[in-house]
């Protein structure tokens, strides 16, 4: 896949934007659901450092596009741009999908982490306190799921749980005993760092270790979680649900999930 800095954007319909982004597999996935319905768009990756988000957003409407999906580090810059946004979206206040010709803004990532879930837990730990984060916090709390959420800076997380929390606390360890999802929305699955993780506790067999990241292999927070016996899933499924209603709010049609699940699974 061919990874463009946005001053080398080339035309195109639709983009993804984010730093890092050379991992993205929602060119390939996008792609897959324009040959499946029979449709000529382009769609590619394009990298933007966080200074020149409104730089590179300006200069691709110029080029012809009709809309992107944005990841770390732009999702509250993305909600800042928009003129209007969905009711989530202004709760979380970050988005993840923009339409330009109206200037409008929506999070598929909160139904999109929904709907890849396998199960309902009762007790979640979430890792981390960035976009992502917000919105898994905010998805599970809706469904009625007792959410405990750790950052390395305490500050974030207290500001995530006051903004979104509907009766979420903070932990100031990140110990896996008790918790039936553990959800891992920090970078560290890119980067390949190890989070402080107490695993004592794990649970094989009854715990589902979830990284939000993806890569060709484990992450390294995946890696750690099988290890001590937990099953893992990565952030491709997730990836797919969102990246499905975000070809729906887009081109008012129903998504090919099938086509775009076998393109990236």
């Amino acid at each position: 896949m061919s990874v463009f800095g946005w001053r080398e954007a080339p035309r195109a319909d639709f983009a993804v934007l984010g730093h890092p982004i050379k991992h993205s597999l929602s060119p390939k996935m996008h792609h897959a659901a324009y040959d499946a319905l029979g449709l000529r768009e382009n769609y590619v990756a394009i990298e933007v450092i966080a200074e020149e988000f409104e730089q590179a957003i300006d200069h691709l409407i110029q080029l012809g596009y009709r809309g992107v999906n944005v990841t770390i580090p732009h999702k509250t810059a993305a909600f800042e741009w928009a003129d209007s946004t969905c009711e989530t979206s202004q709760k979380l206040q970050v988005c993840n999908t923009l339409r330009f010709s109206d200037q409008s803004g929506v999070n598929t990532d909160v139904p999109g982490f929904l709907k890849s879930l396998p199960g309902h837990s009762q007790r979640a730990l979430v890792l981390g306190a960035g976009g992502s984060a917000r919105a898994i916090v905010y998805a599970l709390s809706r469904q009625g799921t007792e959410v405990s959420v750790w950052n390395r800076t305490g500050s974030r997380a207290a500001e995530l749980v006051d903004q979104v929390g509907l009766g979420s606390r903070i932990v100031s360890d990140p110990a896996v005993g008790g918790f039936g999802l553990i959800v891992n929305t920090t970078s560290t699955g890119l980067t390949g760092d190890s989070l402080p993780i107490d695993w004592t506790g794990a649970e094989p067999g009854s715990q589902l270790a979830y990284d939000l990241a993806y890569s060709s292999g484990p992450t390294s927070f995946l890696s750690e979680a099988a290890s001590h016996g937990l099953t893992g899933m990565d952030g491709r499924m997730m990836l797919m649900e969102q990246g499905a209603f975000a070809f729906e709010y887009w081109f008012d049609a129903s998504a090919p999930r099938e086509a775009m699940w076998e393109a990236i699974r």
